[in-house]
């Protein structure tokens, strides 16, 4: 096996963090590469916390007897006890980010924010959310500067508290409905900060801790609108109410309720209301 850069980050004090319920500190950051077969490869089992992040190749990784075929920008999360190994088959190099962090009192976070006992091992779901994360711990790693350990802590915490809500909010094999709650909260998403950022449907899943295919299909469950349409129409909204200043020039609103392109906006503004912004304004006048 080939070791490639390895970051010892004990020399960073430890890293320790606290949160409620919840004492970590880093172990180490190491890549590797696998290039040994099922034969070569043994078991290991360990009492703190992995992840292991497929950077390239591919093989096979075992967790409890359960085989996964483990490719390019796949992750998958050990936890203490768990018996697992890494192997490839055929002529294939796989290789691998290791990512270790010790969590002193686990059971306990688990049972405080009502968790189940066992995580699932296949985070590959959540990759487009954990992956910034991981790449903002490697560079506090790499740089080590004197704020690098409150930094690094800062950033376990998030990564494991996303893994601790993705846990509560997603049943395996099942897709949970959200809560009015949510809606809510989708809905002053849209309604104010989209008026004056002009978010991405990507940008308000990320929010939400949710992927974005994932966002989409809740979002459309509860409103019956895609978010990209919702977000038009509430635009429309506010653009109707901009206009019934006759202070403020079309083009203005336009911009206001973030359109750049005054034809777009009346294209669009006429597809939903029924009539240009002008005959609009000249209605509402009367």
């Amino acid at each position: 096996m080939k070791l490639l850069p390895f970051y010892d980050v004990r020399r960073l004090s430890g890293a320790v963090f606290a949160a409620p319920a919840l004492n970590a500190k880093l172990l180490w950051w190491i890549t590797t590469d696998v290039s040994y077969q099922f034969s070569e490869s043994i078991y290991d089992t360990h009492n703190f916390h992995e992840i292991i992040y497929i950077k390239d190749g591919s093989g096979m990784i075992d967790i409890n007897n359960n085989n996964y075929n483990a490719q390019k920008g796949k992750m998958y999360l050990i936890c203490p006890g768990d018996k697992h190994k890494n192997y490839i088959t055929n002529d294939n190099v796989m290789v691998i980010h290791y990512f270790a962090f010790q969590i002193e009192n686990w059971k306990q976070i688990l049972s405080h924010f009502s968790c189940p006992d066992k995580i699932q091992n296949d985070i590959s779901d959540y990759a487009d959310l954990l992956i910034p994360i991981y790449s903002k711990i490697q560079n506090e790693i790499i740089s080590s500067d004197k704020i690098s350990t409150g930094m690094i802590a800062h950033y376990i915490a998030i990564l494991i508290f996303t893994l601790l809500r993705k846990t509560l909010n997603n049943t395996p094999g099942k897709e949970k409905l959200i809560t009015t709650e949510k809606k809510h909260n989708f809905s002053s998403i849209v309604d104010f900060n989209s008026l004056d950022v002009k978010m991405s449907v990507e940008d308000m899943a990320k929010q939400s801790f949710l992927s974005r295919t994932y966002y989409t299909k809740l979002f459309k469950k509860e409103t019956g609108l895609s978010p990209a349409k919702y977000v038009t129409i509430k635009k429309i909204q506010a653009a109707k109410k901009l206009l019934a200043d006759n202070s403020i020039l079309i083009n203005e609103a336009a911009r206001q309720v973030g359109f750049h392109d005054e034809l777009y906006f009346s294209k669009v503004f006429k597809r939903i209301v029924g009539i240009n912004p002008s005959q609009f304004r000249k209605l509402i006048s009367f």
